[in-house]
């Protein structure tokens, strides 16, 4: 029972870590892409939804290492809930400015 329960933490914690890979990666990218394109109010939008998701990745990979987190488990569902949400701004809005 109890190295089902470490296995399946461990599994969550790595596709915690995963997810919030993949938002710095998408926030990266749309940072680099308002600053190339040199629209100032993205490029903080951006900068935040980057900054929100290292914030998240970082929790997830001190989970991963057994190491506790500041703030607790609250601390890094709100963390990853708002990177996530920062993220899913920053892809909306790119897509308008691509629309338009």
């Amino acid at each position: 029972m109890d190295v089902a329960r470490r296995v399946l933490r461990d599994l969550g914690h790595s596709a915690w870590a995963l997810l919030a890979l993949l938002l710095a990666a998408l926030a990266g990218v749309e940072l680099t892409s308002a600053v190339v394109n040199g629209s100032g109010r993205f490029v903080a939008l951006c900068a935040v939804a980057l900054a929100a998701s290292l914030g998240t990745l970082f929790m997830a990979l001190q989970r991963l290492r057994g190491k506790p987190v500041r703030g607790g488990a609250p601390m890094a569902v709100l963390l990853t809930i708002t990177a996530t949400l920062l993220v899913l701004v920053v892809l909306a809005v790119a897509a308008v400015r691509a629309a338009s």
